[in-house]
């Protein structure tokens, strides 16, 4: 059966957006698939496009395979779902589960514009996760004493040995704090701060020096989403270290997400005409894109910021 989307311009208000408006999305869904009295289902095109606000953009296009009884069940059972992990299909939740949560990671940090990494590291071989979070929670809270406006997204990496580490993206430190009336070098106090808070178990901090790693080329600006893409991956790296769904693996501090702005599309438009159309969507200063042939999905980000966050080393 051939399906009726619609298609719709980006500043068009019947274009569907993320968050409150998800439900109007799987809606519109299942009455698509209701033909002749029962549900079916059928194939499309949807481009999804975001824009931080901030010079990030990205869209990405992909085929849509719809089961209509599916997506009613999902409009008017939602409340009544299975509890995380419960579900019929374990395997196919936590695929899902590590998705999203790498897509929330990876969109946190570019809506947050951060420009540095921070590695936080024991000296001990410490395998307690909840210690690990519990002291993750101290940190922020004494480093917010010297920097009230501090903002983050943190990640746990799982070593092959077992012991723990945690990854922060975040904003470039200045080179000094003043305390007490006398310079302190900002490297040394959250190292401090962060042994303040281990204790006995020793640890290490680092904010990475490879500078030009996550420098855009040509400029001295640190790139949001090359940060955003090497945090991220540690989220997946943690579902497939340990597989229950309840587990904290990551954490961010308050940030505002921007809406996505879905476009439906037949299957009689050609990938090519609709990744062109992707692409002028976003801006020209593209710094990343790729093809996925096996799930015919293509990605592109651009970044339009012109200033230099912080200094470089």
């Amino acid at each position: 059966m051939s399906a009726i989307v619609h298609q719709v311009d980006f500043e068009d208000n019947s274009t569907y957006g993320a968050g409150p408006g998800r439900d109007d999305w799987i809606g519109d869904a299942a009455r698509a698939a209701f033909q002749d009295g029962h549900f079916t289902t059928y194939s499309e095109w949807v481009l999804k496009r975001t824009d931080f606000g901030n010079g990030h953009q990205e869209a990405m296009l992909y085929k849509r395979h719809v089961d209509g009884w599916k997506s009613y069940e999902r409009l008017m059972w939602g409340h009544t779902r299975a509890k995380r992990g419960e579900g019929l299909d374990r395997e196919e939740s936590i695929k899902k589960s590590a998705a999203r949560a790498k897509a929330k990671c990876r969109l946190v940090c570019k809506a947050m514009m951060v420009n540095s990494l921070w590695t936080l590291t024991y000296r001990e071989n410490v395998t307690d996760r909840d210690l690990v979070i519990k002291h993750m929670k101290e940190f922020i809270r004494r480093v917010r004493r010297v920097l009230p406006d501090f903002r983050y997204v943190w990640t746990l990496e799982n070593q092959t040995r077992g012991a723990y580490h945690v990854h922060m993206a975040t904003h470039a430190l200045p080179k000094v704090f003043l305390q007490g009336g006398y310079s302190v070098k900002s490297w040394d106090l959250m190292r401090r701060i962060w042994r303040s808070v281990v204790g006995g178990l020793g640890g290490n901090f680092d904010e990475a020096k490879d500078r030009s790693k996550w420098r855009r080329k040509g400029s001295q600006q640190r790139s949001a989403a090359a940060i955003a893409r090497y945090i991220s991956k540690y989220v997946t790296k943690s579902f497939e270290a340990d597989q229950d769904l309840n587990r904290k693996r990551w954490n961010h501090s308050d940030v505002v997400l921007p809406n996505a702005l879905r476009q439906r599309f037949s299957l009689d438009r050609t990938a090519a005409e609709l990744i062109e159309l992707a692409m002028r969507s976003v801006g020209d200063r593209i710094t990343r894109t790729w093809w996925d042939h096996g799930r015919e999905c293509f990605f592109i980000e651009t970044d339009d910021t012109a200033c230099v966050i912080g200094p470089i080393e």
